[in-house]
């Protein structure tokens, strides 16, 4: 039997406020260090690579339903925020909402996208 968990149970919660709402799916683009060209005239064959330092903790984009609630609206500031997924791992840091999109098509259950950015250093454990 495979020890995948199934994607059920994963909890967004902004700051101490401990607001959630209802979550259908949840993508986070990961963290990335950028790979510079450090070729130079005196290179031969291959290009050579230089790693940057500064990592860059990426986005998290949540789709939720749109409910009574509001969603996270763009207030301009960095809160802590967290994805507690099913088996226990939490993704956290400081990070602001910076894009907001809201669907309602016909007989369909409307949703939200909320896209957060994170800034600095983030904890995955």
């Amino acid at each position: 039997m495979a020890d995948a968990l199934v994607a059920t149970g994963l909890v967004i919660k902004k700051g101490s406020t401990g607001q959630s709402w209802q979550i259908t799916d949840c993508n986070w683009s990961g963290y990335s260090l950028e790979v510079l060209d450090g070729s130079h005239m005196g290179s031969t064959g291959w290009r050579e690579k230089v790693l940057g330092t500064l990592a860059d903790p990426g986005e998290l984009s949540v789709t939720i339903h749109l409910t009574d609630t509001a969603p996270p609206l763009i207030d301009g500031s960095f809160d802590t925020w967290s994805a507690e997924y099913n088996g226990g791992l939490i993704l956290s840091g400081a990070a602001s909402v910076t894009a907001v999109e809201i669907s309602a098509s016909v007989e369909q259950i409307q949703t939200a996208q909320i896209t957060l950015t994170f800034d600095g250093a983030i904890t995955l454990a």
